[in-house]
């Protein structure tokens, strides 16, 4: 949405980026160099107490009226549907066609993201057995060293966090529960909690109320990691994330600023040292090829300005998208550097 104008983004960067090597070289090399050193402080203050400070006030105040809200609008018949038993299975005796998961290399072909067909996928001897999952589809005569898992494609990241005998573990589940009565349940569950934050929640909302099993799997991932009920992980998946990605993308916006300010006062005071001879206009070329530096650094602060809300907006925002990001020649390449991720 807005690819067509996309180009506006490559426009902007073009002229922070002008505009700070004139800066700089109106403000010389030693006062440039200050600012950039203010920036880089204010960053890695924001960086380091944004974290913390976003744990705080969301256990402290909202995480708790936050639980109730949700209580109050649904019933307490998910609480009582979990995956008890399954956190501590053996994920590394998970075997896919025979082979167990410990000797799979993924094949990326080039991407992030590995495709694996899951037709034949054996769980017994894992203690999956030991769990009651007659709630998720699966019956009491059910042969676990024959399980159905379809189709997955799982991330690089994933697979790396998780691990693949989890997420394969959990693709199974998701696949059996997306044919099962419950589901209708989770759906309207999940729908409900949807309606109450659209923006930020209508992709994982939609996708789960539509049986993608992607989305399912997420949530049982959730679930089997948290040791937790349907109800709560999907708070967990689907609230805290959102919440704490606003908090804390909020702090680091407000020390950022805070810190790079008070700072940069001192910076301005230093303009002093293009006034003596001869070093004044060395100076100056100096303070415009720091300006770069600083331009570059204002790039990525407002990568994490439209990345937050993209977020906030769900991407349904024209020229807040990632269709439209994608669409830059230039801008994309800094709104995906993988070093941004620190915020998610």
């Amino acid at each position: 949405m807005g690819s067509q104008f996309a180009v506006v983004y490559d426009i902007i960067i073009a002229v922070v980026l002008v505009f700070s090597i004139f800066s700089g070289a109106r403000k010389g090399f030693v006062s440039t160099v200050v600012g950039i050193a203010a920036v880089f402080v204010g960053f890695f203050c924001a960086v380091t107490f944004s974290t913390p400070l976003t744990e705080l006030v969301y256990a402290s105040a909202v995480e708790k009226p936050l639980s109730e809200a949700v209580s109050q609008t649904l019933d307490d018949n998910m609480n009582g549907i979990t995956l008890a038993g399954l956190s501590d299975m053996d994920f590394d005796k998970v075997k896919i066609s025979g082979t167990p998961v410990t000797d799979i290399t993924p094949d990326y072909s080039g991407t992030d993201k590995a495709v694996f067909e899951l037709s034949d996928v054996d769980l017994s001897g894992t203690g999956f057995e030991n769990a009651d999952l007659s709630s998720f589809g699966f019956g009491s005569n059910e042969d676990y060293s024959h399980m159905n898992g379809k189709t997955a494609e799982f991330t690089m990241s994933d697979i790396g966090q998780y691990g693949l005998g989890r997420l394969v573990t959990a693709q199974v589940i998701a696949v059996k529960l997306s044919a099962s009565p419950m589901i209708s349940g989770i759906q309207e569950y999940v729908s409900i909690i949807g309606g109450l934050f659209p923006a930020q929640l209508s992709e994982i909302s939609s996708g789960i109320s539509d049986g993608e099993i992607t989305m399912v799997r997420s949530l049982v991932l959730t679930m089997i990691n948290c040791k937790s009920s349907v109800k709560t992980a999907v708070i967990d998946y689907m609230l805290r994330p959102a919440f704490t990605l606003l908090i804390k993308t909020l702090f680091f916006a407000a020390i950022f600023i805070v810190v790079t300010c008070v700072l940069g006062l001192i910076a301005h005071a230093l303009k002093i040292v293009n006034k003596i001879p001869v070093i004044g206009s060395a100076n100056g070329f100096l303070g415009g090829v720091c300006g770069i530096v600083s331009g570059l650094v204002s790039i990525c602060v407002i990568c994490i300005i439209v990345r937050l809300i993209v977020n906030v907006s769900g991407g349904n925002t024209l020229l807040l998208n990632d269709t439209a990001i994608e669409a830059t020649y230039v801008f994309r390449y800094f709104y995906n550097f993988e070093f941004l991720n620190f915020l998610t």
